[in-house]
């Protein structure tokens, strides 16, 4: 995609001012793609100070032209990862590697934040791996601040850290942490405007979607409801089965019984797939990042989908344990469940769903 961009083929993009950015695992991607740019840039350093280069150990102005050149990104800003590094690729960066300006927004309240010096996910202050990424532009600091810009951008040292007081996922929504991306960028890039990166809209666009989106699921009983009065649909309106005698004695014990053992199998099948679910190995080839997949190229679905199927056997199993204990003895669990259905009626349900589907669809696109 850099490559793309930095060739000019779309020419209202300023080849000058291409930054990265990217969220949790994308703000991994993104530093690994503007520290793969700092080696080449570096590369290249080094070959103009080669006694056979054209300016010999001196870098010529038209050599120091082309190593910039090779540093296509001009700007870094991960949002929602630690200023440490996640050693996906199995190689060991360093702030001081890197040739661009960089900021890094991490809020609050993230996640795994016992994995920092700290402890918890404040990293302000004297906190080692921040006082790290500074010291890559002023060697002097051992104090760090937030929002404030260390080193100087017009050499590509410029380093900050955003906090604002956010979870993980909502780094995308808040406005505090929406006005430190805009205020990195137009700082960073020099951009001119009137507007304030406090003069936000979108939160009240993404509060009134939840409101919509909450009157969407609500309409698909109403729906349902009306779309069964069509004669073709009518016969699936179905009546309540018998109901089952309360559960006392040895019944509650096991109705007990099997909600504590369903949540020590989801427990502990959550251990067990984070340490045995099969994952995408990533790495850095050529100036590419590889997947190496083993089902889905997102590693984290490999571990959801992983403990999804060990709970569901589960479940299963403790279901129809119970169904065939209840059928020899004499409790009609068809009726009450539901189960008897002919191949006509599996059709018309499948229709059904679909027309509730088309309609929320349509009600969506028209909005949009």
């Amino acid at each position: 995609m850099v490559e793309y961009c930095a060739s000019g083929i779309m020419d209202y993009i300023d080849i000058n001012r291409i930054g990265l950015m990217g969220h949790s695992m994308g703000a991994n991607g993104a530093k690994e793609t503007a520290f793969y740019y700092s080696g080449l840039y570096d590369e290249a350093i080094e070959a103009a100070k080669a006694p056979d280069s054209d300016g010999g150990e001196r870098i010529t102005e038209s050599e120091q032209a082309y190593c910039d050149s090779v540093m296509k990104v001009k700007a870094l800003l991960p949002t929602g990862q630690v200023p440490n590094f996640l050693n996906y690729s199995g190689i060991d960066w360093k702030w001081t590697q890197l040739r661009c300006n960089a900021g890094i927004v991490y809020g609050s309240y993230e996640e795994c934040g016992y994995i920092n010096s700290t402890g918890n996910a404040r990293v302000l202050g004297n906190a080692a791996e921040t006082v790290e990424m500074m010291q890559s532009a002023v060697p002097s600091i051992d104090y760090v601040e937030e929002g404030v810009y260390y080193g100087d951008k017009n050499e590509g040292t410029m380093r900050v850290i955003y906090q604002p007081f956010s979870t993980h996922p909502l780094i995308h929504f808040m406005p505090e942490a929406t006005e430190d991306v805009i205020d990195f960028w137009t700082y960073t890039f020099d951009m001119e405007t009137d507007l304030s990166p406090g003069n936000q809209t979108f939160f009240i666009k993404e509060l009134c979607n939840l409101i919509a989106m909450i009157g969407l699921f609500m309409l698909i009983i109403p729906l349902c409801d009306l779309l069964l009065t069509i004669p073709c649909f009518a016969g699936l309106r179905g009546q309540p089965g018998p109901k089952l005698p309360s559960a006392a004695g040895s019944g509650k014990r096991i109705y007990w019984l099997g909600a504590a053992a369903g949540g020590l199998v989801s427990l502990g099948a959550a251990f067990l797939s984070i340490k045995v679910a099969p994952t995408a190995d990533a790495s850095i080839n050529n100036g590419y990042l590889q997947t190496s997949v083993t089902l889905f190229a997102v590693p984290v679905m490999n571990t959801i989908g992983f403990w999804t199927l060990i709970c569901a056997i589960w479940q299963f199993a403790w279901f129809f344990w119970w169904y065939k204990k209840d059928k020899a003895a004499g409790i009609d669990r068809d009726s009450s469940l539901g189960l008897k259905i002919t191949g006509k009626e599996i059709l018309k349900t499948i229709g059904l769903s679909a027309m509730i589907i088309a309609v929320l669809y349509i009600i969506v696109w028209f909005c949009k």
